[in-house]
C-alpha cells in the first residue's frame, strides 16, 4: 500500500425485545424487537487507497450510517 493508516472504527448497536404476551392473553406468542445499527450514525473511516464513492471499504463497513429496525415474531 502507501504505507498510510486507518483509523479504529467503532459503532454502537443497541436492541430491546418484548414478550407482548405479558401485556394481553391475546398476544401470547408474540415477541416485538426493536434496534438501531449504528447509534451515533459514525461514517466509516476514509481509505485513501479507494477510488469510489463513498471512498471508504464499503465491503467491509456499511455506509448507510444509522439504521432502525423491527422484528415482531410469532411461536406457537
Amino acid at each position: 500500500g502507501d504505507g498510510s493508516k486507518i483509523p479504529a472504527y467503532y459503532t454502537f448497536d443497541i436492541q430491546g425485545s418484548a414478550d407482548m404476551g405479558k401485556l394481553s392473553d391475546k398476544l401470547k406468542g408474540f415477541r416485538l424487537s426493536l434496534g438501531i445499527n449504528n447509534l451515533f450514525n459514525k461514517y466509516p473511516p476514509v481509505d485513501a487507497t479507494v477510488f469510489s464513492d463513498p471512498p471508504a471499504d464499503t465491503g467491509l463497513y456499511s455506509p448507510y450510517g444509522r439504521f432502525y429496525y423491527m422484528d415482531l415474531k410469532y411461536k406457537f
